[in-house]
């Protein structure tokens, strides 16, 4: 389909875009049993190891249950005592600094082996580790590698601990310890409300949604998920705009995520989403548009470029169009002054078909007059390495329309530089 002019405007305005990183990212899967014996695996951190099978060996009784469960699957069949190799079987052998790369410990080193293109644990003819369970093994070990309390089994397996009574919406926060449930109340639920809202897929109001399954990730939990979400570079959870984690609520959530997400006894909290009312709105440059309708590149930063365009210059209506913001509600005509922000725009078949820089003067952005993309496409905006992704599939290229002050059709508010 080629987009150009007025006929290819009127192509791309159908729809609304949906909000930069708010959704799961997708895959699923589950890893499976490692079946490797005898000589040449090679160790976590070093070289070639020794024989052996490692029968019979299981993982300690300290451990979070998805990490002893990765553990038992595809690690200390040869990772024991008895194999020849670096025993990484409990919380200990994992702390333990690396003989190879002494700044890092057993732990560290254990991810870049999952993650290696070469060389990597565990290597073949086993199973490969999914990147749902690399990515929760990494978010435990970078939270400190925190105590669990998985019972462990005599034939080497895992027991979820015992999750207690299903604790049953109340409109609040309930069943966590008071330091998690206020992290979940001012991070979480004004989207992960119920019913969710703005994009967000299910709730989090109680014990028993972080311990329900990701609808995304065989075998992985919501709590284990969120670990990793809260943690990302990349679409990071919450949302690029909003208040960021303070390293002492990271602190709490990870260990009660690791140390099994025992009940707590912190009464109900209200998750402040009902009458919250519009969002205080912010102008961070200081400065704005005055210029009025003048044909600049520059003008009216926030407003809907597309929809002005079609009624007073069609000749002059870009496919895509839209303004960067450093926060989520910027007002109109504020000057966003980004530094080398891109935003891409990638079609149907994944192919990037747009590359557009924001305004360093005014944060906005626009496409080429004459454009080919096949619909429907998604978005991502880069700056400095850093990447917020739209994933939800959209046709249409008015950007500002959806990403306003407040946030209209699933969008939370403006289009924001991760």
């Amino acid at each position: 389909m080629k987009l150009h002019g007025l006929l290819g405007t009127l192509l791309v305005m159908s729809g609304c875009m949906g909000v930069l990183g708010i959704e799961e990212d997708g895959g699923s899967g589950s890893g499976g049993g490692m079946q490797t014996s005898g000589g040449g695996t090679g160790a976590i951190g070093g070289g070639n190891g020794g024989g052996g099978s490692g029968g019979g060996a299981a993982v300690a009784g300290d451990l979070p249950c998805e990490v002893a469960a990765l553990l038992g699957d595809s690690c200390i069949s040869c990772h024991n005592a008895n194999g020849g190799v670096v025993k990484l079987q409990s919380r200990a052998d994992l702390a333990a600094m690396s003989v190879v790369d002494p700044s890092m410990s057993y732990g560290q080193r254990a991810v870049v082996r999952m993650r290696a293109t070469a060389g990597t644990m565990p290597p073949a003819p086993a199973s490969p580790i999914t990147n749902a369970r690399i990515n929760t093994f990494e978010a435990w070990v970078t939270a400190g590698m925190q105590a669990g309390s998985c019972q462990v089994m005599t034939d080497g397996g895992t027991q979820v601990p015992d999750a207690g009574p299903i604790v049953p919406h109340d409109g609040g926060i309930a069943g966590l310890p008071c330091d998690v449930s206020a992290f979940v109340a001012t991070k979480c639920a004004s989207c992960h409300g119920s019913p969710a809202t703005q994009g967000a897929s299910f709730p989090l109001l109680a014990r028993a949604d972080f311990l329900a399954a990701s609808p995304s990730y065989a075998g992985v939990t919501i709590g284990a998920r969120s670990v990793v979400r809260v943690h990302a570079t990349s679409n990071p959870m919450p949302p690029l705009g909003t208040p960021t984690p303070t390293a002492a609520e990271l602190l709490a959530f990870d260990g009660w995520v690791s140390g099994g997400m025992q009940a707590g006894t912190c009464g109900a909290i209200d998750a402040g989403v009902a009458d919250a009312g519009p969002a205080p709105t912010t102008c961070a440059s200081g400065t704005y548009w005055n210029g009025g309708n003048n044909g600049s590149s520059n003008m009216n930063p926030g407003l809907a470029c597309l929809s002005c365009h079609v009624s007073q210059s069609p000749g002059d209506a870009y496919p895509f169009s839209g303004t960067v913001f450093p926060s989520l509600h910027e007002k109109d005509r504020c000057n966003s002054k980004p530094s080398g922000v891109q935003v891409q725009i990638i079609d149907a078949h994944g192919v990037v078909v747009s590359t557009m820089t924001a305004s360093s003067t005014s944060g906005n952005f626009r496409s080429a007059r004459y454009l080919t993309v096949a619909l429907p496409y998604t978005a991502r905006v880069t700056v400095g390495g850093r990447t917020a992704t739209m994933t939800t599939p959209q046709t249409n290229g008015d950007c500002n329309s959806c990403h306003t002050e407040q946030g209209n059709s699933g969008a939370l508010g403006r289009i924001v530089a991760p």
